[in-house]
């Protein structure tokens, strides 16, 4: 149990919206939720279509990791949600 870093990718059809460093996210999965703050937000690709990568710091002690990943996130002041398809703790 320890502060983390994470990488997450959602697809790239969800909202940019609220998607600006610094901003706070917050994760849910199997372990309940956890506010985390965005680092960085970009496309895959140059296409738009492609997944967002986002880097996040997580703000809490948290007991999620790989083995019980965040599966998705709502962002932009709860006006946003998207699945996460991929979780990777970095730290």
């Amino acid at each position: 149990m320890s502060k983390k870093t994470a990488i997450l990718i959602i697809p790239g059809s969800s909202s940019p919206t609220g998607l600006t460093a610094g901003s706070t996210i917050v994760g849910s999965g199997e372990m309940g939720r956890v506010e985390m703050e965005l680092i960085s937000a970009k496309h895959q690709t140059q296409f738009a279509d492609q997944p967002f990568v986002l880097e996040v710091k997580l703000k809490e002690r948290t007991w999620f990791d790989d083995a019980h990943p965040i599966t998705s996130i709502t962002y932009d002041n709860y006006r946003n949600k998207a699945e996460v398809t991929t979780c990777t703790f970095t730290s």
